[in-house]
């Protein structure tokens, strides 16, 4: 009984480890969505420019 009971509680540990590292995956993606959507309306911001620069030339 005393194997099982050891067993259970490192499963328990293992899950409460792979749920904090889910959580902290999921941050991590939505902290690169939002770079991503920074980096479109940069990129956006560029081709107007560039745009504007050849018209000026």
């Amino acid at each position: 009984m005393n194997a099982i009971t050891a067993h259970s509680s490192q499963l328990t540990a293992h899950s409460s480890q792979l749920t904090a590292h889910s959580s902290q995956l999921t941050a991590h993606s939505s902290q690169l969505t939002a770079h991503s959507s920074q980096l479109t309306a940069h990129s956006s911001q560029l081709t107007a420019h560039s745009s504007q620069l050849t018209l000026i030339m």
